[in-house]
């Protein structure tokens, strides 16, 4: 295919402007393309996630978008154009009987040649853009069609075989972070000491299940020694260990991932790595801010190693 001299992108909208939250991530719920050459039925577009608990939403949208597939026949220079009705449909699917359905034109144009050729700038896609909904129906208008060849100047009802119809719902959305506790886990992987020729422990991976409107996850271990004041070779039990709540805020390592799981080098002597997780979301009333979860290390007070819930050796 030849170089295209341009490219246009017309957007048709029903309501006012959206607003762009950097904090939350647009999530898009597409329909499969629909071709157009045969799409003689209707097609709705409904929210998977629909009553879903503690569910934050903002700037819902439904679109549809009209387009040529330029890696299909015919590779000719047309326009084309129909019209749509447009039903608005409330977030459980029922029919929204307070806004009228109303008819929607989309309209699109293609040409093949390259940037020798004389007035090839061309529009191959339009997008009509819904605003505040979940949900949708739409409908081909019959008799709405109109193909244009723009070399013998023609017109008529034939559909190109690569116009094609998306069709879809995108909302920022987030959960609440769920107030269950995380259940960590942990699996030491031994590995060869070239100087020795024996095994020995390499790294930790921690592993914890996913939460309920986590965007991330926040890690945080100590390393507590278990020798002995009076022989070395001894290795204190951990309830012999004083190391309070306070011990472990002034001496530990966070991270944060969106993954549920972290592997830690072992670079520690012989002692005990103590850690815990935390869910982090977005505040529940305002579509900004962190807010955090409880963690796994629970709420009780802890005076020794043994206290502490997710301890490795």
């Amino acid at each position: 295919m030849n170089t295209v001299l341009g490219r246009l992108l017309s957007i048709i909208t029903l309501f006012s402007t959206i607003f762009a939250t950097a904090q939350v991530e647009e999530k898009d719920y597409p329909l499969a393309p629909i071709q157009l050459n045969g799409f003689t039925q209707l097609a709705t577009v409904l929210d998977p996630e629909a009553g879903w608990a503690n569910q934050h939403n903002k700037d819902p949208y439904c679109y549809a978008r009209l387009r040529v597939d330029n890696t299909m026949a015919p590779y000719k220079w047309y326009e084309f154009k129909a019209k749509f009705t447009v039903t608005p449909l409330m977030p459980d699917g029922s029919i929204d009987e307070s806004v009228a359905p109303r008819e929607e034109t989309l309209a699109v144009s293609y040409s093949p040649h390259g940037a020798s050729v004389i007035n090839t700038l061309f529009t191959d896609i339009n997008f009509l853009q819904v605003k505040n909904r979940f949900g949708i129906k739409i409908s081909l208008i019959p008799g709405s069609v109109e193909y244009k060849d723009m070399v013998s100047n023609t017109t008529t009802n034939y559909i190109p075989e690569n116009i094609f119809l998306d069709l879809g719902l995108k909302v920022k959305r987030y959960y609440t972070v769920s107030n269950q506790l995380p259940n960590p886990v942990s699996t030491i992987t031994n590995q060869l000491d070239s100087a020795t020729g024996a095994m020995v422990p390499g790294s930790i991976k921690i592993e914890w299940q996913k939460l309920a409107g986590a965007l991330e996850y926040e890690l945080e271990w100590t390393w507590i020694d278990s020798y002995a004041a009076t022989n070395a070779t001894d290795n204190q039990p951990a309830n012999t260990i004083n190391f309070s709540d306070r011990d472990f805020e002034l001496n530990n390592t966070r991270i944060s991932t969106k993954s549920n799981s972290y592997e830690i080098p072992l670079l520690y002597a012989k002692g005990y790595l103590i850690y815990r997780v935390r869910a982090v979301g977005l505040h529940p009333t305002v579509f900004k801010g962190k807010y955090y979860g409880n963690w796994s290390s629970g709420t009780g007070a802890k005076t020794k190693v043994s206290d502490w819930p997710h301890i490795a050796q």
